[in-house]
């Protein structure tokens, strides 16, 4: 089963993904149109 946690702050977002039991690497991005493009490309 694969997962997504997202914590969103007025500056930032920091996702974690879960895949087939695994964590992968946190990635954080800025609250901006750029960043937010980068994270719905993931």
């Amino acid at each position: 089963m694969n997962t997504i946690g997202i914590d969103v702050g007025c500056k930032e977002l920091v996702v974690v993904m879960r895949v087939n039991g695994k964590s992968r690497k946190a990635r954080s991005f800025d609250n901006t149109l750029l960043d937010i493009n980068l994270f719905f490309k993931l």
